[in-house]
């Protein structure tokens, strides 16, 4: 792996406000780069914390990470995210938060979009069978 100059990782909980700065650095906002000592945003790479398993041996030299800390299994890519600090000359760490009650709001819809979900799935798995069923009566 080649050295990064500078690594900056935008941490919180869901619908903190991360994705919002990710894409104002990438329009260019002159007082967050300023702050974050980003020279050319569109040169640099923008990376997902579930694509980091991903990441090929070389690499550019400026990276942003957008890292959920509810998203489940992010336990398997902290081992590349703490190689990419230790390769990094320059770590900046952006922790974004929110207030109990919006992050409370927000993880009972995540739940109840799991709970549809897998209430719906098996309606559509026996939905196939009812037309597997169909096909043979033929």
């Amino acid at each position: 792996m080649n050295q990064i100059k500078q690594l900056i990782i935008f941490s919180g909980p869901s619908s903190s406000g991360k994705s919002t700065l990710i894409r104002k650095i990438q329009k260019n906002s002159s007082l967050l780069c300023d702050q974050l000592q980003i020279k050319y945003p569109p040169f640099w790479t923008y990376l997902n914390a579930k694509d980091l398993a991903q990441i090929p041996l070389i690499l550019p030299s400026n990276i942003i990470i957008h890292y959920d800390i509810c998203e489940e299994n992010l336990w398997k890519e902290s081992l590349h995210l703490q190689k990419l600090i230790s390769e990094s000359e320059q770590t900046i760490f952006v922790t974004l938060c929110l207030s109990s009650k919006n992050f409370n709001k927000r993880m009972k819809l995540r739940i109840v979009k799991k709970v549809a979900y897998l209430l719906l799935k098996p309606k559509k798995i026996f939905g196939n069978f009812n037309l597997f069923d169909r096909y043979l009566e033929k």
